[in-house]
C-alpha cells in the first residue's frame, strides 16, 4: 500500500519512489539484526536450558543469517560490475535485481541520513515488542519488559517465513515454547499474548484501512521527483 500511495504522489518517478519503501524495510532489517544480535550475544546460556528454546534459536539464527546472505549477494551482484558478469545469463532476473538494486548505492550515498534511518528503526521496533509486552500484562501474565525484548527478536524473526498468513499459528507456537521454556509462562496464557498482541496490531491497520479513502492522495499526473535537488531517497516523501 505503501508503494502505490507514493506511486500516486509521483507516478512519473516510480521506481525511485518504490525504492524508498525498500529502502525503510533494509534500515527495519538492520535493526532486527541488532536486537537479535544482543539477545544471542548475552541471553544465550539461558535458551541451552530447555531443548525447545535452543532448537528455536538455532532456526531463527539460520533464518537471519539467510535473509542477510541474500541481500548481501544482492548488494554485490546489483553494484559490482565483475559480479554483474556472473549472472549475466539470467537476463530478466538480472534486470529487475539491478533496478532494485539501485536502493544499494543511494543509501551509501548519505552515510548521515543513512544512520538516521537505522536509528529510527530502533524505537519503531521497541514499541512493536512494546504491544506484545501490554498484552501478557493483560492477560495477567507477569513478565518484565527485557524478558519480552529477549523473546520478540526470534518470534519476528521466525514469522518471516511465509508458511501462514501473517504469522498466525507460527507465532502462538513460538510464544508458547519461548515464554514456556524460558520463563515458565502456562501454555494458554502464552496464545492469549501472542493473538492480544497481534489483535492491537489489526485493530490500528483495519483503522487504517477505513481511512483509506480519506487519505490516499489523487494521482497527479505531471508530477515529478526534481533531479537537480540532493539525490537521495527521502528528502521528497
Amino acid at each position: 500500500f505503501r508503494i502505490l500511495y507514493v506511486i500516486r504522489l509521483y507516478p512519473r518517478s516510480k521506481l525511485r519512489v518504490s525504492l524508498t519503501v525498500l529502502a525503510d524495510r533494509l534500515c527495519g532489517l538492520v535493526a532486527l539484526v541488532v536486537a537479535f544480535g544482543v539477545v544471542v550475544a548475552f541471553q544465550h546460556q539461558l535458551f541451552e536450558a530447555d531443548p525447545h528454546t535452543k532448537v528455536i534459536l538455532k532456526a531463527a539464527s539460520v533464518t537471519l543469517g539467510s535473509v542477510v546472505l541474500l541481500v548481501s549477494l544482492w548488494a554485490i551482484f546489483s553494484t559490482w560490475r565483475p559480479a554483474k558478469k556472473i549472472w549475466a545469463p539470467l537476463e530478466p532476473m538480472r534486470k529487475i535485481g539491478d533496478r532494485l538494486g539501485l536502493v544499494f548505492p543511494k543509501l551509501a550515498s548519505d552515510p548521515k541520513l543513512l544512520a538516521s534511518a537505522v536509528l529510527v528503526s530502533f524505537p519503531s521496533l521497541a514499541c512493536h515488542f512494546t504491544t506484545y509486552f501490554f498484552s501478557m500484562r493483560a492477560f495477567n501474565i507477569q513478565i518484565r519488559f527485557s524478558e519480552v525484548f529477549t523473546v520478540m527478536p526470534l518470534v519476528d524473526t521466525m514469522i518471516l517465513l511465509p508458511v501462514t498468513l501473517f504469522g498466525i499459528g507460527l507465532r502462538e507456537t513460538l510464544f508458547e515454547q519461548l515464554l514456556g521454556g524460558l520463563f515458565g509462562v502456562p501454555l494458554g496464557a502464552a496464545t492469549l499474548a501472542s493473538l492480544g498482541g497481534f489483535g492491537l496490531q489489526a485493530a490500528v491497520a483495519i483503522l487504517g484501512g477505513l481511512l483509506i479513502p480519506f487519505t490516499t492522495p489523487a494521482p497527479v499526473k505531471n508530477k515529478r521527483i526534481n533531479n537537480s535537488q540532493k539525490d537521495d531517497f527521502f528528502q521528497n516523501i
